[in-house]
């Protein structure tokens, strides 16, 4: 009994879901060597949370991210590879990031039927495995945080995605380090299309 009640309360402690906002650490850049169009639809520039039976995707955006995606789009890209894209063209047409945070489920009926064939087991033992399961899964968990970047150089399309794991309550650390990787990651493509110009 006493270690059930230490896992509600570290899952208490703990707190699940995923954190509300994302400040990112950019760079200061002077004005970008190259022409830029945040061509998003309206509705990629605004968070939002889906739930369906499998799991929570909290989706990150304009208004919970700061600076807002095309700056940290446009100030990495003028960091790394100003005098490349020099003259150029970047025209941003998605920046989808969210954490999908899978929903575990308990099948009742193997529950009750493990609780009546375990000695000393009880109705109130039962309850509480049903309300620790999901509790200790936000916990301990996999969640993924992904990234897909997507546009132009002039009339070259290029798209850049990364998907990672983390176990646990997704920080906004991970947030950053995903957001980060995923710029190298776009840099470098972008770079491939200039370098073939």
């Amino acid at each position: 009994m006493r270690t059930i009640l230490l896992l509600l309360f570290l899952s208490a402690v703990t707190g699940c879901g995923t954190v509300k906002s994302v400040k990112m650490d950019t760079l200061q850049v002077a004005e970008p060597s190259f022409k830029f169009l945040d061509n998003r639809p309206i509705e990629m520039r605004k968070s939002r949370v889906d739930t369906d039976s499998s799991g929570i995707t909290t989706f990150f955006s304009d208004d919970n991210i700061s600076p807002s995606a095309p700056v940290i789009v446009m100030t990495a890209l003028q960091a790394q590879i100003p005098d490349k894209l020099q003259g150029h063209s970047v025209t941003l047409n998605e920046f989808v990031l969210y954490v999908y945070e899978h929903k575990t489920s308990v099948d009742e009926n193997q529950l009750h039927t493990a609780a009546a064939t375990t000695p000393g087991s009880s109705a109130v033992t039962e309850s509480l495995a049903g309300m620790l399961i999901p509790s200790i899964d936000s916990v301990v968990g996999s969640k993924t945080v992904y990234l897909r970047i997507s546009g132009k150089i002039d009339d070259q399309e290029f798209s850049t995605s990364v998907g990672e794991l983390y176990r646990g309550r997704v920080t906004e650390a991970n947030i950053r380090t995903t957001v980060k990787n995923t710029l190298t990651q776009l840099t470098n493509d972008v770079l491939g299309i200039v370098d073939k110009k």
